[in-house]
């Protein structure tokens, strides 16, 4: 009898196959990345830088004072005598900084009254009479904040700019130019007869006396000036005296050496060197 081998193993043969097939692993490629867009982020404002500006200049001109130390202020009767803090500005010009301090100067006997003493038993025509301006004698202005205030206001200060001291004047010698009377200290006398004949009687009635003072500032500083005031004694009552400021100048070396030799010729002598 013939056997179909097919037959007996056709079928199983082909599931066999068809079971193989199906366990065949299929090979795939690697998966692409799924993009997702992005948040598109808000713009930020480009903000643009503004010009800055030139920081102030420290160094200040203060375009009212004439000039540099010592200045007399007008309308006022006192001399700005120095400032602290020089400096020079960026375009080159000398000034002082904000927070600078000064130092003014003003004149015994100008806001109070000073003391007449005189000699003899007659008023009217004594033997010798002395002015005595002395610092403690009151000055004009009498305080130091009407200095400031008024100083600040002609030459233009700011309030950053404060009054260190107000010192007074202090006589270290004196001349009458209308007499031979000139001497060291801080007392003016009337001691000739032309003195005391001719200048006193016009002194009683009114008449003022034009007189020299040669001096310094009561002030421990550096810088030695020394200052010629002219001025006037006016006797207001019978033993009472004012004194009327009429110019004050540094005194310069010619002029010094000039006074120096005028005092040196005064008898008996004087000490003039303490002086000048």
């Amino acid at each position: 009898m013939r056997v179909d081998m097919f037959g007996l193993l056709g079928i199983p043969f082909l599931m066999s196959v068809v079971i193989a097939a199906g366990c065949t692993k299929v090979k795939t490629g690697p998966k692409e990345p799924v993009s997702v867009p992005a948040e598109i982020p808000e713009k930020t404002p480009v903000k643009i830088a503004e010009p800055r500006l030139p920081l102030p200049d420290p160094c200040v001109v203060f375009g009212k004072m004439p000039g540099e130390p010592p200045q007399t202020v007008p309308g006022i009767g006192v001399v700005v005598t120095r400032m602290s803090k020089p400096c020079v500005t960026r375009d080159g010009h000398r000034g002082y900084l904000e927070n600078s301090t000064w130092m003014a100067m003003g004149f015994p006997c100008t806001g109070a009254e000073g003391r007449v003493d005189w000699k003899g038993t007659n008023y009217l025509r004594p033997k010798m009479a002395s002015f005595i301006v002395s610092t403690d004698c009151g000055m004009a202005p009498s305080e130091p904040k009407e200095v400031a205030t008024g100083v600040a206001a002609a030459f233009g200060f700011p309030a950053s700019v404060t009054l260190l001291a107000y010192n007074p004047f202090v006589v270290q010698y004196w001349e009458v130019p209308v007499l031979s009377e000139a001497d060291t200290g801080f007392t003016v006398d009337l001691r000739t007869n032309e003195a005391v004949e001719k200048v006193w009687p016009k002194l009683v009635k009114g008449e003022p006396l034009h007189v020299r003072l040669v001096g310094r500032e009561n002030a421990w500083v550096p810088v030695d000036n020394i200052y010629i005031i002219e001025a006037e004694l006016l006797v207001t009552q019978k033993n009472r005296f004012k004194l009327r400021v009429t110019d004050v100048k540094v005194l310069d070396q010619e002029s010094k050496e000039q006074l120096k030799s005028r005092c040196e010729a005064l008898r008996p002598r004087r000490n003039c060197m303490n002086v000048f």
